[in-house]
């Protein structure tokens, strides 16, 4: 983002941050190479496969010793689906600005 600091700056590297620890894997990963990069792994996983991403180290399945626990599994998967997709919605929300304008002008 460049050397000035700002809160948008900041925003952003938060949000790479929490990306970091959802995936498990850092933007520095062997697999983000190629113009690849943990946002666009990220946000091809959504809206249907964002669970396979997750780190499975996240993953409570081996506790599960009854039907409270599987409830509570599955909510807890679900907000890890809705913390993630909150995340890529924030990074294309600057992104989705500029490409109304876009349209708006070219239409």
């Amino acid at each position: 983002m460049g050397d000035k600091v700002s809160i948008l700056g900041d925003i952003y590297s938060y949000g790479i941050l929490l990306l970091e620890i959802f995936i498990g894997k850092r933007p520095t990963n062997e697999l983000f190479k190629d113009g690849m990069n943990i946002y666009q792994f990220t946000a091809m996983a959504l809206p249907n496969h964002v669970m396979d991403i997750v780190d499975p180290s996240l993953s409570f399945e081996d506790d599960i010793d009854d039907d409270d626990d599987v409830k509570r599994n599955e909510n807890d998967k679900e907000e890890e689906k809705t913390m993630i997709e909150d995340g890529i919605n924030q990074f294309d929300h600057g992104r989705r600005e500029m490409e109304e304008c876009l349209v708006s002008v070219i239409h």
